[in-house]
């Protein structure tokens, strides 16, 4: 039924010049429909030796990371800094619609093919421009991995224990945001082209992107003159931090109820009935939740000493039970207690199965079919499509450069055998 459908950026065309940090933004465009060409310097984006690899094999054609994001686009390689490499980009930027790429700002329009130059040849050329810092300030010039991205960003000072130095998160979450923000620009921009029927320059960087994700603790500042701070396993409760991860006989579960009033009764009740409760059904501690009022207690009701007592009790019951069981238990009694899932969780889900979330792609090169995750949203009319694979290094440059260009072998052969290709 999608496959017949239109998808919403069928009829444009999208050269894609980017390294890891912007993937995200080619594959969403590919994903609604758009001829994604995936630029490649010749022998392919030093990006794919990024791991893990195809049966943990290291190769530039096997790195899961590429499989990932560089679905739906098709592949040609070209050198930027030859001349022959840039008469063939002028070629293709007369029928592109937009061009993404990550190089140094001001790198492209250095070499004669920049924006300024090549909307010139293509008035309504859209060009997303995403790098670490952005275009202009003092930062303009340095190279950033996600790691620098993320502690830039203040995101890494929101994960990890509250007694250890900041984590980085994975998947690589700064290229991902960077990528997702680029592609929300570049649509925006290219909305704002159907009224005007011009392009114009969408600068995206990394830092801001991952600003944006720690948002909710400027407000939290704003709001309650409190400054959020990791909390690792726990999370803050208005005054006091309270422990929600816990682990369980085969993983971990979360447990957002800690103390509540509401689920402090059958939470006890249940530890009970497995004679698992220890003191926690006496009257002193009834008193102390009753004492709360409806929300949550607070550092004057319970002490640290107190909860420590009681992560104890609920530690040594958890373990006892797996996850899945600790969370259908938990909501039959109303308790909001959860499964932490982990990937091979998510690939056996009931929920992602019966929305038919996870898609099967055919790697003819591999002689297998890969498993993959389907569509982040659903559109009725415009579907998201999986169509095919990542491409492999130069894949289509006879397709394109040959059936587009009109260039025929010999002059592909020579190309290649002068490095422009």
């Amino acid at each position: 039924m999608e496959q017949q459908r239109p998808q919403a950026l069928k009829p444009y065309r999208v050269m894609d010049f980017t390294r890891a940090i912007g993937w995200t933004c080619g594959k969403l465009l590919a994903d609604l429909g758009a001829d994604v060409i995936k630029v490649e310097p010749p022998g392919g984006d030093p990006d794919r030796r990024i791991g893990p690899f195809y049966r943990d094999a290291p190769h530039p054609e096997h790195s899961l990371a590429w499989f990932a994001a560089n679905t739906n686009k098709r592949g040609v390689t070209l050198a930027v800094e030859t001349s022959d490499g840039q008469a063939l980009l002028r070629a293709l930027a007369r029928t592109a619609d937009i061009v993404l790429e990550s190089f140094p700002p001001g790198y492209m329009e250095r070499h004669g093919v920049g924006f300024p130059q090549l909307s010139e040849v293509n008035p309504q050329l859209i060009w997303t421009a995403i790098t670490p810092f952005g275009q202009h300030g003092p930062y303009a010039h340095y190279r950033a991995t996600d790691l620098i991205g993320m502690a830039m960003g203040g995101l890494m000072s929101l994960c990890g224990e509250t007694d250890r130095p900041p984590v980085r998160m994975r998947p690589a979450q700064g290229y991902v945001q960077a990528g997702l923000q680029a592609a929300v620009g570049t649509l925006l921009a290219h909305h704002d082209r159907a009224r005007s029927g011009e392009g114009q320059f969408v600068d995206v960087s990394m830092q801001h992107a991952l600003s944006w994700t720690v948002i909710p603790t400027r407000q939290y500042w704003e709001l309650n003159r409190l400054i959020t701070e990791r909390g690792g396993t726990s999370r803050a409760f208005g005054d006091q931090v309270r422990r929600i991860i816990f682990p369980c006989a085969d993983g971990h579960v979360a447990l957002m109820g800690v103390m509540n009033v509401r689920e402090w009764g059958p939470l006890v009740e249940w530890l009970a009935g497995e004679g698992l409760a220890d003191d926690l059904g006496d009257a002193s501690w009834r008193i102390l939740v009753e004492h709360a009022g409806p929300g949550t207690l607070t550092q004057a009701a319970v002490t640290d000493e107190e909860l420590a007592h009681v992560y104890d009790v609920l530690g040594r019951f958890f373990l006892k039970h797996a996850k899945a069981e600790l969370a259908a238990e938990g909501q039959r009694r109303g308790i909001i207690l959860l499964p932490v899932h982990t990937p091979r969780d998510l690939l056996q889900h009931p929920q992602l199965i019966a929305r038919d979330f996870y898609r099967p792609l055919e790697h003819p090169e591999l002689g297998q079919m890969l498993c993959y995750p389907g569509a982040p949203y659903r559109l009725s009319e415009t579907p998201w499509q999986l169509r095919h694979r990542a491409p492999l290094i130069g894949e289509h440059n006879e397709a394109i450069y040959g059936g587009e260009l009109g260039l025929s072998r010999a002059e592909l052969a020579v190309l290649m055998a002068a490095g422009a290709i």
